[in-house]
């Protein structure tokens, strides 16, 4: 029986790197056995989304892109295992049971596998990948949603922080594999060693990386822009310069009290993890960061009163330099 491994995410943890490696080295996995479909991956990316979009119904989907339809005239033409791809299979977890079971209907064996991050580093990552996307939110309304629900909603996506809640989501009898995220590691190594492959075998770069996060200042600049419309980067040099200094080189993490409370709202299901599947998530009080101790976090930096401040500034910009971020001078 051919096998289709179903890589669903989850967000954060290398999947676009995962994506742009299997579809750049197309042809060399075809030569061990596995076919990487073209139909449903958008122009410019390389991921399904488009499956996953028609799937759940998201107002991303475009038949132009492929179809569930076009993916399965596809495989029947090959007698290959399949590798899918999309982190947003992870939105549509309540809606995969019939995919599958679709799958099974073709002669698949379906395995899903999912990678996940801790959730402390999740929270930051995604929430400056979201401000590049249009995200408006401030830190603190960000971070009371996932207190609140377990998950963030924005747009047509769901972004999970309970781990158990989302696999729970899928079919009970889904064969899973989970892995723990770690920066420092090989995500694509780790993704070819399921699959029984080196990086040497398909002349894949284990250690490329996509998707690097830039500088602080310019994410501050670009809430400002999502919730005004106004260009501070093009528009307001000097106060892109003060955030600059203000913020950018330093090390800003969640703050003491948000990083406890995380960890407590998410400690029963982390403890399932751990159980299920061996994976390491923090359970208990933590011990304070150094880095805690210059005074700054995402709550101060991402903040409405940090958006208060640029609109005082942009208001008065011809008065010249200004310095309104008291902890700027204790870089």
């Amino acid at each position: 029986m051919r096998k289709c491994f179903l890589h669903i995410g989850t967000h954060k943890t290398g999947t676009t790197a995962i994506q742009l490696q299997l579809q750049k080295h197309a042809r060399e996995l075809e030569k061990w056995g596995f076919l990487y479909p073209r139909a449903g991956i958008p122009r410019r990316l390389a991921g399904h989304h488009n499956i996953s979009w028609q799937l759940r119904g998201d107002r991303r989907f475009k038949p132009e892109h492929g179809t569930l339809d076009d993916l399965f005239l596809e495989i029947g033409k090959s007698d290959k295992n399949i590798i899918l791809s999309s982190e947003d299979f992870q939105c549509a977890a309540d809606v995969l049971g019939n995919f599958i079971s679709r799958l099974e209907r073709h002669g698949f064996s379906v395995e899903v596998i999912v990678y996940f991050r801790d959730q402390l580093s999740y929270c930051r990552s995604l929430y400056l990948e979201l401000i590049t996307l249009g995200y408006d939110q401030t830190f603190s309304d960000f971070l009371f949603e996932i207190l609140e629900h377990g998950k963030v909603r924005w747009q047509d996506s769901v972004f999970s922080f309970d781990y158990q809640a989302l696999l729970d989501r899928l079919p009970p009898a889904t064969t899973i594999t989970a892995r723990p995220f770690r920066r420092q590691n090989s995500v694509i190594g780790d993704f070819l060693s399921i699959l029984e492959l080196t990086p040497s075998d398909v002349k894949i770069d284990p250690d490329f990386r996509s998707n690097t996060q830039g500088p602080i200042s310019v994410a501050v600049a670009q809430l400002d822009h999502n919730r005004t419309g106004r260009n501070i980067k093009k528009n307001y040099k000097a106060i892109m310069r003060s955030l600059s200094s203000a913020f950018d080189g330093r090390e800003i993490d969640l703050s003491e009290h948000s990083r406890q409370k995380l960890v407590a709202a998410l400690a029963a299901s982390n403890r399932w993890m751990a159980d299920r599947f061996g994976i390491t998530m923090p359970t208990d009080p933590i011990e304070p960061r150094s880095c805690q101790s210059a005074g700054v976090n995402l709550e101060e930096v991402f903040s409405a009163t940090t958006l208060r401040l640029i609109d005082a500034q942009c208001a008065s910009a011809s008065r010249g330099k200004w310095s309104v971020f008291g902890w700027s001078a204790r870089r």
